[in-house]
């Protein structure tokens, strides 16, 4: 079983911090075999300085034609840009959310308790430096059980380096990464570099581009009252021209 951590900055500025193993999880969408498939389970040391710009802007579908695989909870194929899935929670939330792919999606579930959040998204096995791709597009259905839900860009600076990042929490503050608010009703979302800028660090769209790590959905319950029972689904996730 792959194993990793993820962590995510609390709403409202404050640094707190949040440790979460990488479980294998999800479930097949087709039911079919992904033998001679899955992508590889290394974890390689992050480079964006060589980083990445894949040639098919697909990251994942959550399907085995998409390179979904159970046995290791990785997606992606070999040759374009490969990842895990991850969930992590603030620190008064007492259960972890819930990740795990069936039906083709990503799904999320579980509680934010008032004042803090929780969330779940993709890790990447490569920095992502591109000037190829102007932002990202996904899916995005379900039910936030009144929670504000925000996508955020990990980038390899606001990484802590226990996380193979850049960011040595000792030194300074972690997590402060480039986020948009989604509409609660969901559907198809584009959210450009440009949408990010000024809202974490880098901050502007191209040193953003330049150190993409990993992508997350976080909610937050910030209206003084807990978020029960949310339920969220993100699929057909890939980069726009």
């Amino acid at each position: 079983m792959l194993k990793g951590v993820a962590k995510a900055l609390a709403s409202a500025g404050l640094t707190v911090l949040v440790f979460t193993g990488l479980t294998n999880c999800g479930g097949k969408a087709d039911g079919g075999s992904t033998d001679g498939k899955c992508p590889p389970q290394t974890s390689p040391a992050l480079n964006c300085s060589n980083g990445a710009s894949p040639a098919n802007p697909v990251i994942t579908t959550f399907t085995t034609d998409e390179g979904w695989c159970t046995s290791s909870g990785k997606w992606g194929t070999t040759g374009n840009l490969v990842g895990s899935v991850f969930s992590y929670k603030g620190t008064a939330t007492g259960t972890m959310v819930n990740h795990n792919v069936v039906g083709g999606a990503l799904h999320l579930t579980g509680d934010v308790m008032v004042a803090d959040y929780a969330g779940g998204g993709l890790a990447f096995d490569a920095c992502v430096n591109t000037s190829t791709y102007s932002g990202v597009q996904f899916v995005m259905g379900g039910n936030a059980a009144g929670c504000s839900v925000q996508f955020q860009v990990q980038t390899y600076s606001q990484q802590a380096s226990e996380n193979r990042g850049g960011c040595v929490q000792d030194a300074g503050s972690c997590y402060q990464f480039p986020k948009f608010s989604l509409p609660a009703s969901g559907g198809e979302i584009t959210v450009r570099w440009t949408d990010l800028e000024s809202t974490g660090m880098p901050a502007t769209a191209r040193q953003i581009a330049a150190e993409i790590v990993g992508l997350q959905f976080q909610l937050q319950a910030d209206t003084g009252v807990a978020c029960t029972a949310f339920d969220l689904t993100f699929d057909d996730v890939k980069f726009i021209p």
